[in-house]
């Protein structure tokens, strides 16, 4: 009999005041004025027999290597996860507080970078950890796939000539056709496989450029107690987290953008809490997204099949 799996989850608010300089873009001229839908960190933690781990995800353009270390650091003096079993993700927000002083930002920005609230954010992090870690109980662990088709596309096209032209919005039509070859390129490539193809041939209605590929697969790992109520959900999409802005409007102002729109979309569907993870530095957030069509990734989910990956 397999050695009963334990799961904990946990989640924190780590919106920053107001007026610290924003992530994403080097465009913008002033820090923080509003709120446009708060920043939170979410953190799983699993134990089976001897093993564990922690996974803990902030809605945040990313996260440095130093303060990744303070975080785990920290986890290990709020409990006894090893620090090297720490997972630490960020969803690649470009609407969330700067962390470190970037060199995209103007001289004045870079002025306005706050360490503590970075200090205090891996602080929050970490609490997150431990507090997933102390509310672990009995879980089985499903996962599965779905595709969310038509939502992203690779925003690297190349021209005929070679050169890249990179591309962050197009027109509907011509985002559908990319959109839809991207995928088709990105099913030709197998896991542990060898590379699939790169580019595709000149597609008259994308401008006669060559697309890349872009992946819409949507893993989730779906954590239930026994009598199958929900814990959380943890999945992944490549998609660059670029969605929320208006130059007059939200340029400013803090967002999850649509991961966190997923999120709420998922926990309505699943009826848990969900977790999106998506590292900054995956090669998948090379993808651009079409809009917020993060219904389209719930109905993937739902209709993803239900294995069980581990429990009791």
């Amino acid at each position: 009999m397999a050695t009963e799996l334990r799961a904990g989850v946990a989640k924190v608010d780590i919106t920053p005041p107001l007026g610290h300089t924003m992530a994403g873009y080097g465009g913008r001229t002033t820090t923080a004025d509003g709120i446009e839908d708060p920043l939170y960190a979410y953190a799983v933690a699993l134990e089976q027999g001897d093993e564990a781990c922690a996974i803990v995800v902030g809605d945040l353009i990313g996260v440095p290597a130093p303060l990744c270390e303070q975080l785990r650091e920290r986890v290990t003096e709020l409990c006894d996860l090893p620090r090297e079993r720490v997972m630490v993700c960020a969803t690649h927000t470009h609407w969330g507080p700067v962390l470190h002083r970037s060199g995209y930002l103007p001289t004045d920005l870079k002025e306005a970078v706050s360490e503590e609230y970075a200090l205090t954010c891996m602080r929050q992090m970490a609490g997150a950890v431990a507090e997933a870690w102390r509310l672990r109980e009995p879980a089985v662990a499903l996962c599965g796939a779905g595709d969310a088709d038509l939502v992203s596309f690779n925003r690297r096209p190349v021209t005929v000539e070679g050169p890249v032209a990179m591309n962050l919005a197009l027109p509907l039509e011509e985002a559908l056709v990319a959109s839809r070859v991207g995928r088709e390129l990105s099913l030709t490539w197998e896991k542990g496989g060898s590379p699939g193809e790169r580019l595709s041939e000149p597609q008259e209605g994308a401008q006669g450029l060559r697309i890349g590929p872009a992946n819409t697969q949507v893993p989730l790992l779906k954590l239930v107690r026994p009598d199958g109520s929900p814990i959380a959900a943890v999945l992944a999409f490549g998609c660059h987290p670029v969605c929320g802005a208006d130059a007059d409007t939200t340029f400013y102002r803090y967002s999850a953008d649509y991961p966190g729109y997923a999120r709420r979309v998922l926990e309505l569907a699943l009826g848990s809490t969900a977790r999106r993870s998506s590292c900054s530095a995956a090669p998948a957030t090379k993808c651009h997204c079409g809009g917020k069509e993060t219904h389209a990734s719930a109905s993937a989910i739902r209709s993803a099949p239900r294995r069980c990956a581990c429990g009791s």
